[in-house]
């Protein structure tokens, strides 16, 4: 019997906010973590075959026992939950690359003390990501005092963003 096949699994349906789409999760839960406000189940995912980060807002059911084992859960000895905290949801999933963002001194100075995973030296905020739409969304939320100047596609993600927003305004 594998690793996987030991372990405890629930499954439930969950909302994905970035596909906009509801489906049944199979999961080996971790760990139920607290961050910024919310709750969030870590586990495996049977389908992606990878630890996934569940949000406990988006469950849009009820949760059942996948397996008929006793019902304790134990995460892998090399897991750690602690590595999720202080996400920022851009960092959500796998990191896939590194962004530049040219911020304004005051949200330089917020940036640096208030976002554990990234640096800012001078006004240059470097950080990690996992999704370009939640960081360009962030960049889009800081009315000016950020600019985004790398990955390409990152500035790009931020001009058809403010496209949009002046797209809705033209009538007003």
């Amino acid at each position: 019997e594998n690793a996987i096949a030991k372990q405890r699994t629930v499954r439930f349906p969950y909302y994905s906010i970035a596909r906009d789409v509801e489906s049944e999760r199979t999961v080996n839960p971790y760990a139920l973590l607290h961050d910024r406000e919310s709750w969030y189940v870590i586990g495996l995912d049977q389908d992606a075959k990878d630890i996934r980060t569940f949000r406990v807002s988006r469950v849009r059911g009820d949760i059942r026992f996948a397996t008929r084992r006793e019902r304790d859960f134990r995460a892998p000895a090399a897991f750690e939950p602690a590595e999720y905290r202080g996400r920022q949801d851009w960092q959500f999933g796998e990191i896939v690359g590194e962004a530049e963002i040219e911020l304004d001194p005051n949200t330089a100075w917020w940036a640096e003390r208030m976002i554990e995973r990234g640096e800012v030296e001078e006004d240059l905020f470097t950080t990690p990501y996992a999704g370009l739409d939640a960081l360009a969304g962030w960049v889009l939320r800081q009315e000016g005092r950020a600019r985004p100047l790398a990955p390409p596609d990152l500035v790009k993600e931020v001009e058809r963003g403010l496209g949009r927003v002046v797209e809705a305004h033209e009538d007003e």
